[in-house]
């Protein structure tokens, strides 16, 4: 990692409490996706698909930059977990 990415992973945890790491996960079809910490998982977590490591500094720049604002009002940012309930269509035009 490049150090001004180690710098906003450093950011990450004085800004939320909770460390952040990167992890490289091969059998994931998006270039990167992240777990946001919480009481019950105390550490946010960053995932690499390794077929994109040339653009690593910038996914996880990404990831983080999304985890600070996430974090800076969680009222207002949406966790974006969902149960399958709130996948079914209620109608037309829903």
């Amino acid at each position: 990692m490049h150090s001004d990415v180690d710098r906003i992973l450093a950011l990450v945890t004085e800004k939320t409490g909770y460390p952040a790491t990167v992890s490289f996960d091969p059998d994931m079809s998006l270039h990167s996706k992240m777990q946001s910490a919480s009481v019950s998982s105390p550490v946010h977590v960053i995932f690499l698909n390794p077929k994109f490591s040339e653009t690593s500094n910038y996914l996880v720049a990404n990831q983080c930059a999304m985890l600070l604002i996430k974090w800076a009002d969680p009222k207002r940012i949406p966790d974006f977990s969902y149960k399958s309930a709130d996948l079914q269509s209620t109608g037309p035009g829903d």
